[in-house]
């Protein structure tokens, strides 16, 4: 409809589920077993994902949420998506699952500036909202291995939660080696200096 007509299919919950099934289902026939269950879902996203991030708020209601997959959504994490962003589906959408938890990054500044700004003065406990500061194709290289899990053993000292202002953080040791091959660095978004951030905005 109007104003959503580049939302994604992947955005509509029962689309999402079917999605999911059909990959566990594929898991277990390359395992030889039955298809494996979800015991906690998180959805992640970089850049355009807000075609996907912003219909799946927008449809918080849709019974969809509460079956298959969706049903075990525990986190939902937006890498520099804020290019458009409806405050107050998502805040709903925390309001109806108490288990969700959001954390969003944007940069100031940039395209996502606006929107994320909006959202970093609602922040709380289960609205983390960081403010990035490299460059667009570099949040989710930099900003992924803060949010998944470590092992037990590594997994020492207090952790940010992230509502306030971000602090500067190392690449990953894996994602700094793969800066040796070009073609790989790219995909990690590292050694961008000769791109054009911008273009990654539009």
């Amino acid at each position: 409809g109007r104003g959503r007509e580049r939302w994604h299919p992947l955005g509509k919950p029962a689309v999402l589920n079917a999605v999911v099934a059909e990959a566990l289902v594929e898991v277990g026939r390359v395992q030889g077993t039955s298809a494996p269950a979800v015991r906690e879902l998180v959805v992640a996203g970089h850049s355009r994902a807000y075609d996907v991030l912003e219909p799946l708020a927008a449809s918080r209601r849709d019974p969809a949420m509460r079956q298959g997959a969706l049903a075990r959504l525990a986190q939902v994490w937006a890498f520099d998506t804020a290019y458009a962003g409806d405050l107050d589906a998502w805040t709903d959408w925390l309001a109806l699952n108490p288990a969700l938890r959001v954390h969003l990054f944007y940069r100031p500044g940039s395209k996502t500036g606006t929107v994320g700004d909006r959202f970093f003065d609602r922040r709380g406990d289960r609205l983390q909202v960081t403010k990035a500061k490299e460059r667009h194709c570099a949040v989710p290289a930099t900003r992924l291995a803060q949010l998944m899990p470590r092992p037990a053993a590594a997994a020492g000292g207090t952790e940010d939660n992230g509502a306030d202002e971000a602090d500067e953080y190392e690449v990953p040791e894996y994602a700094a080696e793969a800066s040796l091959d070009p073609d790989l660095s790219a995909v990690l978004g590292l050694a961008l200096e000769e791109s054009d951030d911008e273009a990654f905005d539009d």
